[in-house]
């Protein structure tokens, strides 16, 4: 499993490294992601990848965002722009209040 975790950290960093809108949004960064290491988006359509998730070895998308989050830990440089932070931090904020008491 740890193995699986480095894996994905690794790729998620070259994703966020080669394309700074990985940054800002986890829907392009899942799909970068899937079409980069999964599949070929170009030949398959994204409803069929996701329902044969597993054939493909699709990582969740919760594995792909915990990731980036880890990855942007370690290398500042790959940090979201500020407002996105900001939005970020705010949900964050929000879900805390509304679920964790």
């Amino acid at each position: 499993m740890a193995n699986t975790n480095k894996l994905l950290q690794n790729r998620v960093e070259m994703l966020l490294r080669a394309k700074p809108i990985d940054r800002n949004s986890d829907f392009a960064l899942i799909l970068d992601y899937i079409d980069t290491y999964c599949i070929d988006t170009d030949e398959i359509t994204l409803k069929e990848a996701l329902n044969h998730a597993k054939d493909f070895n699709v990582p969740s998308f919760e594995s792909i965002t915990r990731a980036r989050r880890k990855v942007q830990e370690l290398y500042p440089e790959l940090m979201s722009d500020k407002q996105v932070e900001r939005a970020r931090q705010d949900l964050q904020k929000t879900f805390r209040l509304d679920y964790a008491n």
